[in-house]
Order: C-alpha cells, then sequence, then structure tokens
C-alpha cells in the first residue's frame, strides 16, 4: 500500500468518517498468514459482512496452504476505529 492510500485511511480516521473501498478486499482471519505478506501497514478488521472463502479458494482448506481468505465485496464501508504508527 502506498503512501496516498494509506493517508486515506489516516483523514478517515482524524475525522471519524466512512471510508469506500471500490474493490474488492482480501484479508485473512489468520494474523500469523496476513504477516507472511509483509508490507509496511497491517489492518484489523472487525466485521460481520466480509465472507470466508477458504472452502473454495484456490488456497484454502484442501490445499494444504490455507490462508483462511476473508473478501469483503466492492464499494463496502469501512470505519477507522484506530490508527497506530509502528516503530522500526
Amino acid at each position: 500500500m502506498g503512501l496516498p492510500e494509506l493517508q486515506n485511511y489516516i483523514d478517515a480516521f482524524e475525522k471519524n468518517s466512512i471510508l469506500v473501498e471500490h474493490s474488492f478486499v482480501s484479508t485473512s482471519a489468520s494474523y500469523s498468514i496476513a504477516n507472511m505478506f509483509g508490507g509496511n501497514c497491517k489492518f484489523e478488521m472487525i466485521s460481520r459482512s466480509g465472507k470466508a472463502i477458504e472452502s473454495y479458494a484456490k488456497y484454502g482448506i484442501g490445499s494444504g496452504q490455507n490462508e483462511y481468505e476473508v473478501l469483503f465485496r466492492p464499494n463496502r464501508k469501512f470505519r477507522v476505529l484506530e490508527v497506530t504508527k509502528m516503530t522500526d
């Protein structure tokens, strides 16, 4: 995730506003799996609208590499509850 996209989340938090993701958002229900994807930004999501797709995903239950994938539809609205700057 680049700085402009990350800034959108920070702005949404500071303004206590809703952020809309216009594309699919792919996540993992497993913190350790999410960490394997690296990057300088992590999101912890609390939701009832994400769809667990591990039963039919390429890297799901039967693959031996289950990513515990949860997918959110396009145009899903999110509220940013907290932003924490991590130190190196």
